[in-house]
């Protein structure tokens, strides 16, 4: 719906790759990253509402994961030219597909620098798989909560420091 309340409208901006901005199963918000240019009108924002929807700026410090980190996506693309990247041991899911990666891990390496995550997509080919536990490492809680939310039979994680490490370790049955 949000092309649709921004065809023919001049002076306004339309966030890039809205289909594929859904981070969760109930998520009907569109997400403009902190680079969005200010000052200049988001379309459509004052009537989501009318759809159950919400624009949301995100507090990021970039356009991450949109066409606007092209040039960024076309640098990496040239340090990679020189490197040999091997298979991984393991499945290592790519962001920009949702699938895990193959022969063609260094141009998806590029391409996920300019498109969007296709995060519940990923979670959802995880879970095909076989993938029934779920582990984040850092500060926050964000990626555990979206896991929650799109995979509530699954078992999620949280590591902040070393004590979390050893309680994760100690229910997963490891030493």
């Amino acid at each position: 719906r949000v092309p649709f309340l921004c065809a023919g409208r001049k002076g306004v901006q339309l966030p890039l790759k809205l289909r594929n901005l859904r981070l969760r199963p109930d998520d009907r918000k569109i997400s403009l990253p902190g680079g969005f240019q200010k000052g200049v009108p988001f379309c459509g924002r004052p009537r989501f509402a009318e759809w159950g929807g919400k624009g949301v700026r995100l507090a990021v410090s970039g356009a991450f994961h949109s066409p606007y980190m092209q040039s960024a996506a076309d640098g990496l693309r040239d340090y990679l030219a020189e490197k040999e990247l091997r298979a991984p041991e393991i499945p290592v899911y790519a962001n920009a597909t949702a699938q895990p990666y193959g022969e063609n891990a260094g141009e998806l390496l590029c391409r996920q620098c300019a498109s969007p995550v296709l995060w519940q997509k990923t979670l959802e080919n995880m879970a095909e798989e076989g993938v029934d536990t779920f582990i984040e490492v850092g500060v926050g809680k964000t990626l555990t909560g979206l896991v929650k939310k799109t995979l509530p039979q699954a078992k999620v994680y949280k590591v902040e420091n070393k004590e979390d490490l050893d309680a994760v370790a100690a229910a997963l049955g490891e030493k």
